[in-house]
């Protein structure tokens, strides 16, 4: 024992740079928020909705404007105060979710219809959001994309909805999708639809869910936005990186409370 002992003391000293490389080498560990961030960011893994309802524009891609991007929200005076108020404390919220990489602006614009520009993300009432191009009449947001060369990049971002919707509806489309390009989460893996403001799945109804962002959801955000990634990222960057781990990933049985009050 004590010749090994002395062996490898010998073999410290004329490597010293041994210990470090073995160090190096070893994987970073894998996010603690991991399949919240595969459901949030890429529309997948076990926190998705079970009934396949992420929605995303684009799967397996991270989905959201360039870091540095101001977006402007352009809100329809045809939308209530009440829902007003709401999106701009949700927007409040950005800059500490991205981790200073993206900001919101908040102005309310007499055009009954904005179209947005780049870098905006606008909403209007409207009685016929399936006219609009949506595929529910309650609404939806359409997404543009920077190019076709560069999947995920948001341009720009118009939620067209019906009147009368719960007022968590609103924020999640705007803010949720809109600006900061999140999919859904399955509202009953998480212990309930109040636990992320993107909770949807079977059995989960809109007016059940967080009307802002919650500490789920901003744990997740942090981890993405504090990487080294830029929105465009693909799921193998993801992986790369350490954010997920489809080999790690919990089976979608029951819900998994021990994920509440991350923080990130």
């Amino acid at each position: 024992m004590r010749r090994v002992v002395i062996l490898t003391l010998v073999n410290l000293a004329l490597f010293p740079g041994v210990g470090a490389m073995a160090a190096q080498d070893s994987p970073a560990p894998v996010a603690e928020n991991a399949d919240v961030i595969e459901a949030l960011f890429l529309g997948s893994g076990p926190l998705a909705p079970a009934d396949g309802s992420h929605p995303c524009p684009l799967t397996d891609y991270w989905k959201g404007f360039p870091r540095g991007t101001t977006v402007k929200v352009r809100v329809s005076i045809t939308v209530s105060e009440k829902v007003r108020e709401a999106i701009e404390r949700a927007l409040r919220q950005v800059p500490e979710a991205t981790n200073g990489a993206i900001d919101a602006t908040f102005e309310l614009t007499e055009d009954a219809n904005p179209m947005p520009e780049r870098n905006q993300v606008t909403l209007t009432f409207h009685p016929d959001p399936a006219g609009q191009g949506c595929i529910f009449d309650r609404g939806c947001i359409i997404h543009r994309f920077d190019s076709k060369d560069r999947p995920g990049v948001f341009r720009s971002g118009r939620a067209v909805q019906a009147a009368g919707l719960p007022v968590s509806d609103y924020v999640h489309d705007v803010v949720g999708h809109g600006v900061i390009g999140l999919c859904h989460i399955d509202g009953r893996r998480i212990c309930g639809p109040g636990n992320s403001l993107m909770s949807r799945g079977p059995g989960i109804f809109s007016g059940e869910t967080a009307t802002e962002l919650t500490p789920l959801d901003l744990g997740a955000a942090k981890a993405v936005y504090g990487s080294k990634l830029d929105p465009g990222a693909s799921r193998d960057d993801f992986i790369e990186h350490r954010l997920i781990d489809p080999k790690l990933s919990r089976s979608a049985e029951e819900c998994i409370d021990d994920l509440l009050g991350t923080s990130g």
